[in-house]
């Protein structure tokens, strides 16, 4: 699982490195991937999250929030997923109308949160890798994951 997340932060910065389309749906602040932008996610939010998990076997013990400078109203949280004997990292969008508690709805942003959870469309946005604030958040969550910190 991990050279899949490696995989797809590498994907991320060569759809960032390409530009952006016309559709208002990706970042054209021209922020790099920020670290220092993270914040750690609060546990309502991670609690949030596990809900919608397909496996009692999985759990989202800690991750990172990002606030996305493309919507007024979205986070991009990049969470630990813990299975039985393996770990990885999963990145979802949560439009919200108060943060960290007043959720309106989470869209699975990448592969792995897409298969891990049951979290859907239906927020009326639409986040890519190149949605900002999807690099730092996973960069943070990335780094923790090496590091076991």
């Amino acid at each position: 699982m991990r050279r899949w997340v490696l995989i797809v932060a590498a994907l991320a910065l060569v759809v960032a490195a390409c530009g952006s389309d016309d559709s208002g749906t990706t970042s054209d602040t021209g922020l790099p991937d920020n670290p220092e932008r993270c914040e750690p996610a609060p546990q309502e939010v991670l609690d949030y999250l596990s809900t919608g998990l397909v496996s009692d076997d999985l759990s989202m013990p800690w991750g990172f929030a990002v606030k996305s400078t493309d919507y007024t109203d979205v986070w991009i949280v990049s969470t630990g997923v813990e299975a039985p004997d393996d770990e990885d990292i999963a990145t979802f969008a949560i439009r919200a109308g108060t943060w960290p508690t007043d959720y309106i709805g989470v869209v699975a942003v990448d592969e792995l949160s897409q298969t891990i959870t049951t979290w859907g469309e239906g927020i009326d946005v639409i986040v890519t890798p190149a949605t900002d604030g999807v690099m730092s958040a996973e960069a943070c969550a990335l780094a923790r994951l090496e590091t076991g910190a």
